[in-house]
C-alpha cells in the first residue's frame, strides 16, 4: 500500500504541474496577445509611413510645379523688362530728334509752329502712355516677385 507521505508528495507534485500548466497556458495565451497587438501596431506604422511618403511625394510635384512656373513667371518679366526698356530709350531718342528738329526749324512760321505744337502734344501723349506702361510693368513686376520669394521660400522650408 502507498503510504501517506507518498500519496502527499504525489499530491503535491500532480499540483505543482497543473499549476505550471495553466501558468504555460495563461503565459502562451498573454503572448499571442502581446504578439497580435505588436503586429497591428507595425501595420498602422507601415500604414502612416506610406501615407506619409504619398504627402511628400505630392508636395514635391506641387513645389516642382510652382517653380516652373515661377521660373516663366521671371522670363516673362524679363521679357517685359527688355521691352519696357527698348521702348523707353526709342521714345527718348524720338523726343530728342523732336527737339532738335525743332530748334533746327524754329524759323518763325505759322505751319511750323502748328506742327511743332501737334508733335510735342503727340509727344506728350506717347510719354505719358509709356509711363503708364512703366507703371504697370513695375506693379506686375512686384506682385510676381512676392510670388517668386513666396515660393523660395516653401521650397526652402521642404528642403
Amino acid at each position: 500500500m502507498i503510504s501517506l507521505r507518498a500519496k502527499l508528495i504525489a499530491l503535491v507534485f500532480y499540483g505543482c504541474a497543473g499549476i505550471a500548466i495553466g501558468a504555460y497556458a495563461v503565459d502562451s495565451k498573454w503572448q499571442s496577445d502581446w504578439d497580435s497587438h505588436m503586429l497591428a501596431d507595425a501595420h498602422a506604422q507601415v500604414a502612416a509611413a506610406e501615407s506619409a511618403a504619398r504627402d511628400q511625394a505630392k508636395i514635391l510635384t506641387e513645389l516642382e510645379q510652382s517653380h516652373a512656373e515661377s521660373e516663366k513667371r521671371r522670363d516673362a518679366l524679363a521679357a517685359a523688362e527688355r521691352h519696357s526698356a527698348e521702348l523707353s530709350g526709342r521714345l527718348h531718342d524720338a523726343i530728342e530728334a523732336r527737339k532738335r528738329l525743332l530748334q533746327a526749324g524754329n524759323t518763325g512760321a505759322v505751319a511750323a509752329r502748328a506742327n511743332a505744337a501737334t508733335d510735342a502734344l503727340v509727344l506728350a501723349e506717347l510719354f505719358g502712355r509709356a509711363e503708364q506702361r512703366a507703371t504697370n510693368l513695375a506693379g506686375y513686376a512686384d506682385k510676381h516677385r512676392a510670388a517668386l520669394m513666396a515660393c523660395r521660400a516653401e521650397y526652402e522650408a521642404v528642403r
